[in-house]
């Protein structure tokens, strides 16, 4: 199947090195080499141990420490063994779809998501069956559709929570009907947990596919919530036989991921609360300047996100998105992000990952250049 050009990545390619200001990106600002060996117990010990790392191959199914922290992300079942790493979250994706596929195997995407999600699965073999969520019915889950969507050939059900770009935080209560679904045609489900811990609401915790389904299927990557994009390390969750499946495919796909980044990712969860802490301070900012502009904008709407580092927000002015976030960009040199790219025309993606005074300089730019269409 020929490859599908991605309408994000394009975006980025053209425009993410071009601009005064990515409002676009939804990682949190990324650390340094520094801060995050500061994070470490011992500082110094962590320089000594980088420096003199043998720059060999690391373990088939990701370094152990490494490993054995992630599965304390998860819950009590979930152990070192459950766990693979892969080449960001686009690596620890493909070794999910790819190691469960057979010819004539077809898959149920939720969206509106990012486009990898729903192109990857195509370029594999798998003929892709769109579900979308609508933002009228709160982006809620309309059970009854996805059954009738699957059939004997059914692999999997994927989907992003929090939802990318809605923000939609689906609950437990929610995945386990997913699972219960996927349980009757002996489907995995896939959940893509990148924006994890960055709920928004009070005493409201993100739960993960692969603590509520016994096929379920949690990845995610070192890049948005623990801002080290640079690092490109992923994970894949499941069960531990299928893990072993999956690092015979790797084997031939990444064979094994980098000494250095696995450990530095290492530093990264075992100091998870410092650096979460760090960059929900940030989003809670960032998300409020947006709460308060959109309700005081009558050209714009959305729902407030739930979770994760973006909101998509829908714009009242007859201009295609690309066209907006074109001419905005260039105009004004703030970055934002077509709802196009996630089937979304009429919307445009922000994040809520900048220094708060940089959103309050973009957010005027925005509702300035929207009224020259208006």
């Amino acid at each position: 199947m020929a490859l599908e050009k991605s309408i994000g990545g394009s975006w980025f390619a053209k425009y993410e090195h071009n601009c005064k200001h990515d409002i676009a990106e939804s990682y949190v600002a990324a650390l340094t080499m520094n801060e995050l060996l500061n994070l470490a117990a011992s500082p110094d010990k962590a320089r000594e141990r980088l420096l003199n790392l043998k720059l060999g191959y690391s373990d088939r199914f990701g370094l152990t420490e490494l490993r054995e922290a992630l599965s304390t992300l998860y819950g009590k079942d979930v152990k070192a063994d459950n766990v693979i790493t892969g080449h960001g979250g686009v690596g620890a994706n493909q070794i999910a779809y790819s190691s469960v596929y057979e010819p004539g195997d077809n898959l149920i995407c939720i969206m509106p998501t990012y486009q990898q999600l729903n192109s990857l699965p195509k370029l594999i073999g798998y003929e892709v069956r769109e579900y979308w969520l609508r933002p009228e019915n709160n982006y809620d889950i309309e059970y009854d559709v996805i059954r009738e969507m699957m059939d004997e050939r059914t692999k999997m059900i994927s989907l992003t929570n929090p939802n990318n770009p809605s923000g939609r935080l689906f609950s437990r209560d929610e995945l386990a009907r997913l699972g219960d679904i996927a349980r009757e045609r002996n489907a995995y489900v896939l959940c893509d947990e990148a924006y994890m811990e960055m709920s928004h609401i009070d005493g409201c915790r993100q739960e993960y596919m692969v603590d509520i389904y016994e096929k379920g299927i949690s990845t995610c990557s070192i890049s948005k919530a623990f801002s080290l994009p640079g690092l490109r390390i992923g994970w894949t969750v499941t069960d531990a036989e299928l893990i072993k499946q999956m690092v015979e495919y790797r084997h031939f796909y990444t064979m094994e991921m980098g000494t250095v980044e696995e450990y530095l990712a290492s530093i990264a969860i075992t100091n998870r609360d410092k650096i979460l802490g760090r960059n929900k301070k940030i989003i809670d900012e960032n998300l409020a300047l947006v709460d308060e502009w959109v309700n005081n904008d009558n050209y714009l709407s959305y729902r407030r996100p739930d979770a994760g580092t973006v909101a998509i927000v829908k714009y009242d002015a007859p201009v295609d998105s690309v066209e907006f976030c074109r001419t905005l960009v260039e105009k004004t040199g703030f970055l934002i992000m077509p709802g196009i790219a996630f089937g979304m025309e009429g919307h445009f993606r922000i994040g809520l990952v900048s220094p708060p005074e940089i959103t309050k300089q973009a957010l005027k730019a925005i509702s300035e250049h929207l009224r020259q269409f208006r």
